[in-house]
């Protein structure tokens, strides 16, 4: 599996995560004000341990990016 991102992903990828918790928080941060269940904590644990770092990071810059379209300020 590769370690790096697609080419010309476009992606803003929160370098500064490193570790499965710090991806975790990322996570619980971009859907912060989501009422979440305890199985949307189950998923949320199996992203960060399953899923490689790029997906993640993708996955964290989307929901910031869909944050800031609900804001109005995309």
């Amino acid at each position: 599996m590769s370690t790096e991102p697609p080419e010309e992903s476009g992606t803003e990828l929160f370098r500064g995560h490193r570790t499965a918790q710090e991806l975790e928080d990322g996570l619980r941060h971009a859907l912060r004000g989501v009422e979440l269940t305890e199985y949307d904590a189950l998923v949320i644990r199996w992203i960060v341990r399953v899923l490689d770092l790029w997906t993640v990071r993708a996955l964290l810059s989307l929901l910031h990016r869909l944050r800031r379209v609900a804001r109005g300020a995309a």
